[in-house]
């Protein structure tokens, strides 16, 4: 068997992914973060299993650059 152990999150990662669960529409209860900032995707692992890829776009519109729009593209 291979083992799927993944490196612990850099305060960086914690944090980008900590400002998408604050943009997204589900509870930051119903999520689980499972790894971090790959190529400026996070993957996350819902509760029931799945892990869903988030890729990060930046709103053009605005300032503040940590403000980002995403969308979850789920893997199985």
């Amino acid at each position: 068997m291979k083992t799927t152990d993944q490196p612990t999150p850099s305060p960086d990662e914690v944090r980008i992914c900590e400002n998408l669960l604050k943009y997204q529409t589900l509870s930051p209860t119903q999520l689980q973060l499972k790894t971090g900032i790959f190529d400026d995707d996070v993957f996350i692992r819902t509760l029931d299993g799945l892990v869903a890829r988030c890729v990060i776009e930046e709103v053009p519109d605005r300032t503040d650059p940590g403000f980002f729009l995403y969308r979850f593209n789920l893997n199985s």
